[in-house]
């Protein structure tokens, strides 16, 4: 697409949209999906600003959270070009008193909804940055005092990081696969403040934190839209019930979607992007270096997969309740135990690994991480709290802190929970219970 390049986005969005080419019914039509990125874009990076400033226990002080995300995950779904999300969300919002949050997302929506143009684009883009705190976070603690004004200022930052949404946008550019912030990202803290916070609050808020973290980062895996569509066209009365009815419903969803869109491992492996050279180095390096006690650790953390593959398949009340996120913790259980089989197999007896033998053990590596970050918050608490016995006494440390040490040892920059030292446990049945995970998996189909 050609534009002119003597207008700047940043001082002039309005302009910069008029001087699209918009000659013919396919330009026209790539010139709304520009407008509803840009809006839905805009608005996304001002969402941590909709949850509560602290945890609370009151079901209405989550409604706007709950708006927010819905209005939000159907813009996504506008963005691929199937506008039909939009309208169980406008109809809605028909009659319902807005504040000034729910306005800011609802505005984004109406871009989408009515072909209202530059105007409208520009309008809900000036009312995300007007959201935005000026020279505070909104949320523990002051702002730096040092770094540009991108770093200080959060209505700057987002003035300067739909620029360069418009640019992309502009040459042909997929912004959905990218970063939400091109720099610094101002409301960092506000995000994970209010985050956590809603990570313990009341019911399963785990796929909107998963959904959100990926807007900010998406890598290594993208939430199917077709579940998101289904997400937005919960039934309006479900919506307005607040978290007790509308969590359990996303839940449901997000869950049975994780299950239809299991992949093997090899399939998974494919869409790691290729690490660059140092980091080749330095996990060759580190293999060497820490060979001795890698396959004992590798070991140990399986053995905790095993022990929740076990538990999962016998909890009969979890079956019978809440079946598709069974199936979906267990899938997601046997491609960890299988990513680390693969790494324990190409550590060697002597030596460093060849540079496609690190490859691998990177892809392997973030892979894993990526499955046990998505655990639902409470599953992988739980984990992490409990305590095992072995021969040698009590061994305190849990799936998550363990594989954070395991990672650190294969040279992975340092990660969350960071427990130094090895494990070792014995095998037991493992390989039976996992075969046996694996048929009831394939059963269950």
């Amino acid at each position: 697409m050609v534009i002119s390049d003597e207008i700047d986005p940043a001082k002039d969005l309005e302009g910069w949209l008029n001087a699209l080419p918009q000659w013919t019914g396919a330009e026209k039509n790539r010139v709304r999906q520009i407008e509803v990125a840009l809006s839905f874009r805009a608005a996304a990076r001002v969402f941590p600003l909709v949850l509560p400033k602290a945890k609370t226990d009151r079901p209405d002080d989550y409604l706007e959270t709950l708006r927010a995300f819905r209005a939000l995950v159907a813009l996504s779904v506008a963005c691929t070009g199937r506008r039909d999300v939009i309208h169980s969300v406008t109809n809605s919002a028909l009659g319902s008193e807005l504040s000034a949050m729910d306005a800011v997302f609802m505005g984004a929506v109406g871009v989408a909804w009515f072909d209202s143009g530059s105007v409208s684009t520009v309008s809900a883009v000036e009312d995300a940055i007007e959201a935005c705190p000026d020279g505070t976070l909104g949320s523990r603690g002051p702002l730096r005092e040092e770094g540009p004004l991108n770093e200080r200022n959060p209505r700057a930052s987002v003035r300067e990081a739909v620029a360069s949404d418009a640019m992309s946008l502009g040459e042909g550019g997929d912004v959905l696969t990218t970063a939400l912030w091109p720099r610094q990202n101002p409301l960092k803290f506000t995000w994970v403040f209010r985050s956590e916070d809603l990570a313990n609050a009341h019911g399963d808020w785990s796929p909107v934190i998963a959904w959100y973290e990926h807007l900010l980062d998406p890598k290594d895996w993208a939430p199917n839209q077709d579940m998101l569509a289904e997400i937005a066209e919960i039934r309006n009365t479900v919506w307005a019930a607040g978290p007790t009815e509308a969590l359990p419903a996303i839940g449901e969803i997000w869950a049975r979607y994780q299950v239809r869109s299991e992949s093997t491992l090899d399939e998974e492996l494919a869409r790691s992007p290729r690490p660059d050279r140092d980091e080749v180095e330095r996990i060759r390096e580190q293999v060497s270096r820490n060979r001795g006690e890698l396959r004992d650790t590798i070991e140990g953390i399986q053995e905790l997969i095993v022990r929740e593959v076990e538990r999962l398949q016998t909890n009969n009340h979890l079956n019978a309740e809440s079946p598709s996120l069974c199936r979906s913790l267990i899938g997601s259980y046997i491609i960890m135990y299988d990513a680390l089989d693969r790494i324990s197999a190409l550590v060697p007896e002597s030596g460093s690994p060849s540079e496609a033998e690190a490859e691998e053990i990177i892809g392997l590596g973030r892979l894993y991480w990526s499955k046990l970050s998505a655990l639902p918050r409470d599953r992988a608490d739980e984990v992490v709290q409990k305590v095992w016995e072995t021969g040698g006494g009590v061994v305190d440390l849990g799936l998550v802190t363990s594989s954070s040490a395991l990672l650190m040892a294969l040279g992975f920059p340092p990660l969350p929970s960071i427990a130094l030292g090895a494990m070792a446990f014995g095998r037991k049945h493992c390989g039976q219970i996992i075969s046996s995970a694996k048929d009831y998996l394939k059963g269950g189909s």
